[in-house]
């Protein structure tokens, strides 16, 4: 009996799936340790108090960015208000009638002076008119006394005359009869082997102007110096009376040459020489008679890698009909003999066109011959006077037919 009434005694542990349900409830909503001591009251508390604080900041935050928009939105408004009057005064101003017209017929102006420049005849033209009064300042003469003499004291004079006191009217001359290097240049820095070439001088001209003038009774003006120093055979301000290369060898003494040094070689070699050519034609036309210039030159047998074929040349450029009966009489006296006319240049060449015969005889309307024989026929002496006689023998009829074959109808006048 004992027994039986100790075992309902044992009940009250019973309860402890009904704590466990109150407490396992709210444990798990509440996902909190303190739920776990007083299951009854804070899972109450806490649902009360955390829902609503939820709710809250959602709403605030909702609020804020609310504010945000609004703000944004405003601010948009502000620049959007403001932009569009910036942009108008802009838009004005690159847009100004003012201005624009003002800038049109200026630039209207030069178009016009332009569009003929773009051609290429005019400018060519243009540009050579330019270049040569642009040359002619050096020509003018630059100052030299600072600089010192370019001949010494034993130097040879620029030019060497002949028979000064002859009777004929013809007067000889020889621009490139020397290939002598004044001692202040130094040789130019050319080789000797380099001097002796034909790109320095004419070999043989001086022999043949020799035997043409004693034959004739006329004077002879030969240069004593090299064409490579100055070219008497061409204008002052051409680029080829002072060459910096030819026929593919440089002249190092030519390169940069100053304004100064220009001048000097112009005034102390070039304008003697010519100054005596024209003395010389106002002696002869002092006499009565009309001079009659005869220059001579010599050609290498090959230029460039191209042979010449020609014995002798026959060049002209005004006096064309003088120059022509000279052709005719040399293949009528020397069948076979191939004669060049107006080779191997021709003096209407532009490089040509300012030399001894332009400034001398067209320039005063003289007749003139200008010949050109070939350097390995006349190199010695024997074939220097060999052709100068070939020469002389369809001269000598010439000379007095001279006056009515002139292409020209001027006369000199002392």
């Amino acid at each position: 009996m004992a027994t039986s009434k100790r075992k309902p005694a044992k009940k009250p542990p019973a309860k402890k799936p009904a704590k466990k349900k109150a407490v396992k409830k709210p444990v798990k909503k509440t996902a909190g340790k303190t739920a776990a001591k007083n299951p009854a009251a804070k899972p109450a508390k806490k649902s009360v108090k955390k829902a609503p604080v939820k709710k809250a900041v959602k709403k605030t935050v909702k609020k804020a960015t609310k504010k945000k928009a609004v703000k944004k939105a405003a601010v948009k408004k502000k620049t959007a208000a403001k932009k569009p009057p910036a942009a108008p005064v802009k838009k004005k101003a690159a847009k100004t009638p003012a201005k624009k017209p003002a800038k049109k017929p200026a630039a209207k102006k030069p178009r016009p002076s332009r569009a003929p420049v773009a051609w290429k005849p005019p400018a060519k033209k243009k540009t050579s008119k330019k270049k040569s009064a642009a040359k002619k300042t050096p020509a003018a003469r630059v100052s030299t006394h600072h600089l010192p003499s370019l001949l010494g004291r034993f130097e040879p004079p620029p030019y060497r005359v002949e028979n000064l006191r002859a009777g004929s009217n013809c007067l000889i001359v020889c621009d490139h009869a020397s290939n002598v290097v004044p001692r202040a240049l130094k040789n130019l820095g050319l080789s000797r082997a380099d001097l002796k070439k034909h790109v320095a001088w004419d070999p043989g001209t001086a022999n043949i102007g020799r035997s043409v003038a004693r034959s004739l009774d006329a004077t002879a003006i030969y240069a004593s110096y090299s064409r490579l120093v100055v070219d008497l055979n061409r204008g002052a301000d051409s680029e080829e009376c002072m060459r910096e290369e030819s026929d593919g060898i440089r002249i190092p003494g030519n390169a940069g040459l100053t304004p100064a040094k220009r001048s000097q070689r112009l005034e102390e070699i070039f304008d003697p020489y010519h100054k005596q050519i024209d003395a010389q034609l106002d002696r002869i036309a002092s006499r009565g008679k009309t001079p009659m210039l005869v220059s001579i030159h010599s050609f290498t047998p090959a230029m460039g890698g191209v042979k010449r074929p020609w014995e002798i040349g026959v060049l002209w450029n005004k006096e064309e009909k003088l120059a022509r009966k000279l052709v005719e009489n040399l293949r009528e006296n020397n069948p076979g003999l191939r004669v060049g006319e107006n080779e191997p240049y021709s003096l209407k060449d532009e490089n040509v066109t300012k030399n001894t015969i332009s400034t001398h005889a067209e320039a005063r309307g003289l007749p003139y011959i200008i010949l050109e024989f070939r350097q390995d026929l006349v190199g010695s002496r024997l074939g220097a006077r060999k052709w100068a006689n070939i020469f002389l023998e369809s001269l000598r009829p010439l000379l007095d037919e001279a006056e009515s074959l002139r292409a020209t109808k001027k006369r000199a006048r002392g």
